[in-house]
């Protein structure tokens, strides 16, 4: 249920963050930046309160190829398949 919600958060302050660097609004910038990081710590808080938690990173590019292709391919596909009835 958190990654309903805190997905599509990551994803629009992302975008929006990249938008708003493009126009030097670092106030927006700022902002969509604390929202991703709010959205990986409830991520982070409901993956701590699963049965079967992810593995640990391995290191910072780790951790950033995991977080990005989590938020924008996996959870979308996971997504699918659950209302497909396939999982």
């Amino acid at each position: 249920m958190i990654h309903i919600i805190s997905v599509p958060f990551f994803m629009a302050s992302e975008l929006i963050g990249v938008l708003r660097l493009l126009s030097s609004d670092l106030v927006a910038v700022s902002a969509s930046i604390a929202v991703a990081v709010l959205a990986i710590a409830l991520q982070g808080i409901g993956h701590q309160l699963e049965m079967n938690s992810p593995p640990p990173f391995t290191g910072p590019l780790d951790s950033i190829k995991r977080i990005f292709a989590e938020q924008f391919c996996r959870f979308w596909l996971f997504l699918v398949m659950k209302f497909q009835g396939l999982l």
